[in-house]
């Protein structure tokens, strides 16, 4: 699997997750994955946090609780694409064993996936991706893929 990620607003936490092998998220009202039983469990427990933050809108809060289950259910060798903004490529990251860890040091955005970063990858696209504009994690379609591939500077090596 391939997922886009913002490192927080504007990239904001870019620099940690490349210092420290990691990709994070928001999203922490609901606590560690990990201690969920279900996604059902979760997906409970999300609505009954995040309920009046989008307004009771089932249907953001069914998309958003999706985006985090995404990233808790990366695997060994996915990749992350690290985004700033709409046309800012920061990184790719290859999940690595270690996987989803809740990072309670951190003081948010303490949903983490451990990575391998390669900024050779780092690029301005052409053209907007909008809707990375409304979403903290989104399926990286096989054509951006493909052009993020050709676009690499020396992979490895960023």
């Amino acid at each position: 699997m391939i997922l886009k990620v913002a490192p927080g607003p504007d990239g904001v936490y870019w620099d940690e997750c490349l210092a420290g092998g990691y990709i994070c998220i928001g999203w922490e009202g609901v606590g560690d994955l990990s201690e969920f039983g279900s996604e059902e469990e979760f997906r409970a427990a999300f609505e009954e946090t995040y309920f009046a933050r989008y307004r009771g809108n089932r249907s953001k809060i069914s998309a958003k609780a999706n985006e985090l289950w995404r990233l808790y259910r990366l695997e060994p060798g996915d990749l992350v694409v690290a985004n700033r903004g709409t046309k800012e490529v920061l990184g790719v990251g290859t999940v690595t064993e270690d996987g989803y860890e809740w990072r309670a040091e951190r003081e948010t955005f303490q949903h983490t996936v451990s990575v391998i970063w390669d900024t050779g990858y780092a690029q301005i696209l052409p053209e907007p991706q909008k809707y990375w504009g409304w979403v903290a994690v989104a399926k990286v379609p096989p054509a951006l893929w493909e052009y993020l591939q050709a676009g690499t500077t020396a992979p490895g090596r960023g």
